[in-house]
């Protein structure tokens, strides 16, 4: 009952006066990875040292001082479960969490985290993308997850070399244990990747997968987890309104693994804005806007069946003062020292 009350409270803070700054974050957990995707954003940008466990200890506790949200954290990488213990660690700090992992590591036994692997077309596409031999590990790890009684589900990024079958990729994996789902996001496209322009969908083709997509969730409506109007949201007669006015730039907060800002986004400063796939603005505006679908899907099917009489009162947030905008010199507060 004390989870339920909690969301409800959160829910209700959200509805009334709008998402918080930085109240949904990311961490990049390690600079190291075990594989070298080719569509992966992290290493097409020159990554700082890692830091130790104790600095982001230290880094936590200084924001929490100062009254930090700690709504949600996705912890990323690299691949993040090379250093568990940052996660193990962080993850206390936050109500809500989530990892993104490549599969090919034994998932922890932490159920208050959920898992996402990413896997990204069927097996012969996935192995091209992200490694010879991976796809079968995959399924391997994610029964034993199961197993285990963890919450795992799976991230696909569709591109333009895996759109053709994700009806045959999403008839195959229903039949395994994710009970977290499947989200989808689109590849965004990344300045001075190689294989960029053989990834990115164009917009036409991508309101044609949206189609698809939404077409497939009508069928397994539990089994796709991105809600429908942050799906309708990313059509290429809404997008750019959205990206245009990023919310997750005001309220995701992205550090590197040296606990510094990253820019722009999680997807770092070669991200092309105006052909952004990413799910995260398109996800915080559906919740913006109230979207039944998504409030459940944050904050539970209570807060869902309330969603719709909490629109009246949205004019309180015209009265939250909007947050001043993070200079360079308030960014530095959440630098972590090396000393």
């Amino acid at each position: 009952m004390g989870k339920k009350i909690e969301q409800l409270y959160q829910f209700a803070k959200f509805a009334t006066l709008g998402i918080p700054a930085d109240a949904v974050c990311s961490v990049d957990v390690t600079n190291r990875c075990n594989l070298r995707c080719h569509h992966c954003y992290f290493f097409e940008h020159e990554q700082p040292e890692n830091i130790t466990v104790e600095d982001w200890r230290a880094f936590f506790e200084k924001l929490k001082a100062e009254g930090f949200p700690f709504f949600s954290c996705t912890w990323v990488g690299g691949e993040p479960l090379m250093r568990k213990e940052v996660i193990e660690m962080g993850s206390q700090y936050f109500r809500s969490n989530m990892v993104v992992t490549n599969g090919t590591i034994e998932i922890p036994d932490w159920k208050h985290i959920h898992f996402k692997i990413s896997v990204d077309g069927k097996e012969e596409r996935h192995n091209r993308l992200r490694g010879a031999k991976t796809y079968q590990k995959i399924k391997k790890t994610i029964r034993a997850a199961a197993d285990k009684g963890l919450r795992v589900g799976i991230a696909t990024v569709v591109t333009r070399e895996n759109e053709a079958e994700l009806e045959e990729f999403v008839e195959e994996w229903r039949h395994e244990p994710i009970s977290r789902g499947i989200v989808f996001d689109f590849y965004t496209y990344m300045h001075g990747q190689p294989e960029a322009d053989k990834l990115w969908l164009n917009y036409e083709e991508r309101d044609r997968v949206i189609d698809r997509i939404l077409a497939i969730k009508e069928r397994y409506p539990n089994l796709i987890e991105m809600p429908a109007h942050a799906l309708n949201l990313l059509r290429s007669d809404n997008c750019r309104k959205i990206t245009d006015n990023c919310l997750a730039t005001s309220k995701m907060a992205s550090w590197d693994v040296s606990g510094k800002r990253k820019e722009k986004c999680i997807l770092g400063p070669k991200a092309d804005c105006d052909r952004c796939g990413c799910g995260v603005p398109f996800w915080l505006q559906a919740v913006e806007d109230l979207d039944a679908e998504t409030i459940g899907r944050m904050f539970g099917p209570g807060a869902a069946k309330y969603a719709k009489y909490l629109v009246p009162l949205r004019f309180l947030k015209s009265l939250r003062p909007e947050p001043k905008p993070k200079t360079d010199e308030k960014r530095e507060l959440y630098q972590i020292s090396r000393n």
